[in-house]
């Protein structure tokens, strides 16, 4: 049986550049999906070592084009419920992004990349940014929303302070 592509068989720790986006995007949804978390990916690999992994994700705000980015992505998340090719490339998008969590993970703890513990940490933290995006997905920007969307971070915040990264 061969085994699926992970983080073992990666030789370089810097995230591929090309026409694909870090987590290795090509077609155009993919890549719009892929924006967030190459933000997010930036913005973790950034962050202090010091300070909290989780407090990282929302460090510093959207930049410009993450804001325009939000319109379109929110517009694909929505669709994921009937549109199950559109499902693929989301959870394709969150697998490709493993890896470079993996990595970003592993280099703040000093762990091996290749041991098991950074890459499960880098899919819990993978799964909870998921959830989060498909639930904002959902909402609107009335007031109930936007407690929702600030319940949502916190969410985020809590499961990542349980990573111990």
């Amino acid at each position: 049986m061969t085994r699926p592509a992970g983080p073992r068989d990666s030789t370089s720790s810097t995230p591929p550049r090309s026409n694909r986006t870090a987590t290795g995007a090509s077609t155009p949804s993919a890549t719009r999906f892929a924006a967030g978390l190459d933000a997010v990916a930036r913005r973790l690999r950034d962050w202090p070592a010091d300070r909290p992994l989780g407090e990282g994700v929302e460090w510093g705000g959207p930049t410009e084009a993450e804001r325009n980015a939000d319109t379109s992505a929110r517009q694909l998340l929505r669709m994921l419920a009937d549109e199950p090719g559109l499902r693929a490339v989301w959870l394709r998008v969150h697998h490709d992004a493993e890896p470079v969590l993996t990595r970003i993970i592993a280099e703040r703890t000093g762990a091996d990349p290749d041991d098991p513990l950074p890459r499960i940490k880098a899919v819990m933290l993978n799964g909870a940014l998921r959830v989060a995006a498909e639930e904002w997905a959902g909402l609107s920007s009335g007031e109930n929303d936007r407690a929702r969307a600030a319940a949502l971070r916190e969410a985020v915040l809590r499961a990542t302070a349980d990573l111990g990264v």
